[in-house]
C-alpha cells in the first residue's frame, strides 16, 4: 500500500485537477483517467498503457482515487477521478 501511495502522491503532483464540466454539471478537482494513464506511463511507472489501466484500479480498490459518481472502474477514457484526501 505504501508503494500505491508513493505513486499516488507523485501522480497528484503531475496531473492537472481542475475542475471540470459533464452535462451541465461541474464535478470540483477532478482529474481524467486519460491523463493519469499518460502520467503513469510516461514516469515509467507502469509499462503499458494496459499496466497503468491496472495500476489505476489498485489504486481505486484502496480508495486512494475514486471515480467521481462512484459508479465506474479506472479506465483510459475521459471520466473524472478524485484522490481522496
Amino acid at each position: 500500500m505504501s508503494d500505491l501511495l508513493e505513486i499516488a502522491s507523485k501522480m497528484k503532483e503531475s496531473i492537472t485537477i481542475q475542475d471540470r464540466t459533464y452535462h451541465f454539471k461541474t464535478y470540483k478537482s477532478c482529474f481524467l483517467g486519460t491523463d493519469a494513464v499518460s502520467w503513469l506511463v510516461s514516469s515509467q511507472t507502469a509499462y503499458t498503457k494496459d499496466d497503468a489501466i491496472a495500476l489505476g484500479n489498485q489504486l481505486l480498490e484502496e480508495s486512494i482515487i475514486y471515480h467521481v459518481t462512484r459508479d465506474q472502474n479506472f479506465a483510459n477514457e475521459k471520466y473524472f477521478y478524485r484522490f481522496t484526501e
